[in-house]
């Protein structure tokens, strides 16, 4: 599943679940479509 989630200002987040790869656990990027990555979370 994956949620990709983009405000007017060009920042955005996107949510991958890994629960293929990593039982239970998410991966979460923030960024800005003006600058580059922000960072990177990987949830559980």
């Amino acid at each position: 599943m994956m949620n990709l989630s983009v405000t007017s200002s060009g920042s955005f987040t996107a949510w991958f679940d890994c629960d293929e790869m990593f039982t239970d656990h998410a991966v979460t990027v923030y960024g800005s479509l003006k600058k580059d990555l922000k960072a990177t979370n990987i949830e559980g």
